[in-house]
């Protein structure tokens, strides 16, 4: 005999009351597709309004990049090569900040979503 409980033969919908209940409990739907849209509708629109700003940082990277080879007859010190690794590592902090940032806020606020 079937359980009566199952869900699989329920016919009605919830009633608003087992609705809060549920949603109390923390018992909400999850959709990985929307994550997953949210965040590539927040990358597509960080990178739209943050494209050039980027292009613009990457390529001063790669012209300080080209003028340290230029350069072949300065010896390499320690204190060269501390400030080029240092320099790289700010490019590249500063050229994916933006995105950082928008994923952290995206993942906040679909955080806040969740708990109401």
């Amino acid at each position: 005999m079937p359980d009566q409980g199952s869900s699989a033969e329920k016919t009605e919908k919830a009633t608003p009351k087992k609705r809060r209940d549920a949603r109390k409990k923390g018992q909400v739907l999850k959709s990985a597709e929307v994550n997953t849209a949210v965040l590539t509708l927040t990358m597509f629109l960080t990178l739209f309004l943050a494209g050039s700003w980027v292009m613009k940082q990457l390529m001063g990277f790669v012209a300080h990049c080209t003028d340290l080879m230029g350069r072949p007859q300065e010896p390499i010190t320690d204190k060269i090569m501390t400030e080029t690794l240092f320099d790289t590592f700010m490019n590249l902090l500063l050229m994916l900040l933006p995105f950082l940032v928008v994923n952290r806020l995206k993942g906040a606020l679909l955080l806040v979503a969740t708990k109401m």
